[in-house]
């Protein structure tokens, strides 16, 4: 039981976080700034 109530938890705390951080472009630019010498976007 305790196991279900842990992955349940994780999955809204996955979903939730994903949600909110999608919505912010600047944010998302800010981040991808430090992975665009290794990454590129097409």
């Amino acid at each position: 039981m305790r196991a279900i109530a842990f992955f349940a938890t994780v999955c809204v705390a996955i979903l939730v976080t994903s949600q909110s951080q999608a919505q912010d472009a600047a944010a998302g630019e800010k981040v991808f700034a430090k992975c665009k010498a290794c990454h590129v976007v097409d």
